[in-house]
């Protein structure tokens, strides 16, 4: 494990004048960290387990959860450390998967269907969760606005169907993979982070019509950028702008456009 803490080169153990590292960092761990940050006031699944809480009961919850959670990321990222320090060879295409490489290399078989199971029964629930969210949205917020004599069933029932699509367009777009595609989900789920944490601290920080344009501005100019460094080789330094335009212009813009606005719709 200590001989993988530079990396399978050992060029990651000099973060500041190291290329090698710094890129990482700018297209990896920053990214990452934000992206993590921003999911408790961003992902709507949070909101749902809040709830579905006894109110004395979300404090320790929330705590128990994060130190719970805390476990995966520490586990992977020593299996990830062993595999570099054993100059394990996994082919760049196969990165994401180091920790089933290692398992498969140095566990008994029946391991891997394990992990498998446990994956596929995690992604299953991000799923149902995810199209739950957004049946609420389409058959309650956009059919209420647009159409409200209709059957707001039908509205949820396509939106469904609409977001299974959309989700299938973008992961079969070409050259995106599935490392790329985290990546960019998480970056772009933090552009609610800053509106709604200003709305939190101070409703006059934050109102509809701010988060509103807020998160356009990120979704239209600062995604993009991010993707472009990303996905299409643009390079860390228009990946690291990317990802500070998109996690903190939305939050900029909110402030600026709901100075005058006390009042907030979260």
């Amino acid at each position: 494990i200590l001989d993988g803490i530079g990396g399978k080169t050992g060029q990651g153990t000099d973060i500041i004048f190291s290329s090698f590292a710094s890129g990482v960092i700018m297209t990896f761990g920053l990214p990452v960290m934000l992206g993590h940050f921003s999911s408790p006031w961003a992902d709507s699944s949070f909101y749902q387990r809040a709830y579905a809480i006894e109110k004395k009961d979300i404090w320790k919850s929330f705590i128990f959860g994060a130190l719970l959670f805390s476990i995966v990321p520490i586990a992977s990222g020593t299996i990830g450390l062993a595999a570099a320090g054993l100059h394990l060879d996994i082919p760049k295409s196969q990165a994401l998967y180091t920790v089933l490489v290692m398992m498969g290399t140095y566990l008994p078989e029946w391991t891997i269907l394990l992990a498998v199971f446990v994956l596929i029964a995690s992604l299953t629930s991000i799923i149902d969760t995810q199209i739950s969210n957004a049946s609420t949205y389409i058959g309650n917020d956009l059919c209420n606005k647009f159409n409200k004599q209709e059957d707001s069933v039908k509205w949820t029932r396509t939106g469904m169907i609409i977001t299974v699509l959309l989700v299938l367009a973008v992961a079969n777009f070409p050259g995106m993979t599935f490392f790329n595609l985290w990546l960019i989900y998480g970056v772009a789920r933090a552009a609610f982070w800053m509106p709604v944490m200003l709305g939190v601290i101070n409703e006059k920080y934050s109102s509809e019509r701010g988060i509103f344009y807020g998160i356009i501005f990120s979704w239209m100019l600062g995604l993009p950028i991010y993707i472009w460094g990303q996905a299409f080789n643009g390079g860390p330094l228009v990946t690291i702008i990317g990802t500070l335009l998109t996690v903190f212009g939305s939050g900029l813009i909110c402030l600026i456009l709901s100075r005058k606005n006390k009042n907030v719709v979260l």
